[in-house]
């Protein structure tokens, strides 16, 4: 019987494992480029931006480039969710150690208490500066940011060409 005790010790520990690379990856830089057709875009995407809270950082009209920079809020919703697998998942540890420590009672629970951690660690992580770079090159408008952020000024962009 105890060695299903450690079986599942190693699995729950394993997927804590993946929650920890889990809660990193969610403040990983995840800097892409977009292309876009139409140089004629730029006011577009640039006004878009300034809307967003993001200034004009550097503007270089001989190489046609705009760089502009922004306050990144972490969310609420992932910090209170990745608490919340935290203390699922830290929940899961404590239960499996109370079986097989049972000299240490109910004092395993208090492993929860860390859980807050994780949503603290992805709220600093998560608000940071980040630059979006706007520029255009044989007829195309090319912007490096933020994969989120790319992926509104393409729908920003793309509803007011429909509209």
């Amino acid at each position: 019987m105890e060695l299903n005790y450690y079986s599942t010790l190693l699995l729950t520990f394993l997927l804590l494992v993946g929650l920890v690379f889990f809660v990193r990856g969610s403040t990983k830089d995840r800097t892409t480029v977009l292309e876009l057709p139409d140089r004629n875009l730029t006011p577009q995407v640039r006004d878009y931006l300034l809307q967003l809270g993001y200034g004009v950082k550097t503007l270089d009209p001989d190489r046609d480039v705009v760089i502009l920079e922004g306050m990144v809020r972490a969310s609420l919703g992932l910090a209170i969710l990745l608490t919340v697998l935290a203390t699922i998942g830290l929940g899961c540890l404590s239960l499996v150690l109370s079986f097989l420590l049972p000299e240490w009672g109910n004092g395993v629970y208090g492993l929860m208490a860390g859980a807050p951690i994780a949503g603290a660690f992805y709220w600093r992580g998560a608000q940071r500066t980040e630059q979006v770079t706007i520029t255009s090159r044989s007829g195309q408008l090319l912007i490096q940011g933020h994969r989120d952020t790319l992926r509104n000024i393409e729908a920003h962009v793309m509803e007011g060409k429909n509209s």
